[in-house]
């Protein structure tokens, strides 16, 4: 295990271009080119605040965190009241709605949607999230997902699903956006 900055950026001799561009876009999790701009206290990298989902101050990117990632209890993502305990303090109505309407940016929803047709195969390939949960929890978030928007089952499992996961876990791990997308692959 090492620190490490999560994005090469200058560090590297990369230049300029690549460190001031969105740190998310280094592992094909850019959100979109659009809004506000912050920066990590630590590595100086830049991230679009919709990117990262930090709201508290000094500003972490994750740069500062062992690699790789360690989950603080791996079997929480097996038991369905802990999952379902989470889901009701995200509120998924509003959460699902929010995806929907775009006032939540997702690449996925983008991709999905054909926004960004160039990106599916490459986010196709990541869809390993669904072995992190039960099949019942599975069914249960896209269930309750289709009942929220009336979409069909492949938007649930590829949009919905992988969005509630990433949320239970910056909740569950403590962590950002950004750290959450990355650690869906350690589950």
């Amino acid at each position: 295990m090492s620190y490490v900055p999560l994005v090469d950026g200058c560090l590297v001799g990369r230049g300029q271009r690549f460190f001031d561009r969105c740190g998310a876009m280094e592992f094909g999790l850019c959100h979109g080119d659009f809004g506000d701009k912050v920066t990590c206290y630590v590595c100086g990298q830049k991230y679009h605040e919709h990117c990262l989902e930090v709201y508290e101050e000094p500003l972490q990117c994750g740069c500062h965190l062992h690699i790789p990632f360690q989950l603080k209890d791996r079997s929480f993502y097996k038991n369905n009241d802990d999952i379902k305990e989470m889901i009701e303090k995200i509120n998924l109505k509003d959460f699902v709605r929010f995806i929907l309407s775009g006032r939540r940016p997702s690449l996925r929803q983008k991709i999905f949607c054909g926004k960004n047709s160039r990106l599916i195969q490459k986010q196709k390939e990541k869809q390993i999230h669904a072995v992190a949960l039960t099949e019942e929890m599975i069914k249960f978030i896209i269930n309750s997902t289709r009942k929220i928007v009336s979409c069909p089952l492949n938007h649930a499992l590829d949009i919905y699903l992988p969005e509630v996961l990433i949320k239970i876990i910056q909740s569950r791990e403590n962590v950002n956006r950004l750290l959450a997308e990355l650690m869906i692959q350690e589950l």
